[in-house]
């Protein structure tokens, strides 16, 4: 459904919504102030270990095993 349609109907079920609606929607809509962007994402050295994590990864992935390698060779 295009963006437009779904606005219009949008528009036209909270205009004729109860106040019970409006509330239950507005709570499933509303930022959330709980959920705050981690500090981690902002420090250097994280963001450093972070890559050398993934190139760590990159590097030595084909010397991992699967979860039905593993479960065959506990048999």
């Amino acid at each position: 459904m295009e963006n437009h349609v779904l606005r219009k109907k949008l528009n036209t079920y909270i205009n004729q919504a109860d106040a019970a609606t409006l509330e239950a929607l507005y709570t499933l809509l509303k930022p959330d102030d709980s959920v705050q962007r981690s500090a981690h994402w902002d420090d250097p050295d994280f963001l450093k270990k972070l890559e050398e994590s993934v190139e760590e990864y990159e590097q030595y992935r084909h010397d991992l095993n699967t979860w039905e390698i593993i479960k065959n060779r506990i048999k």
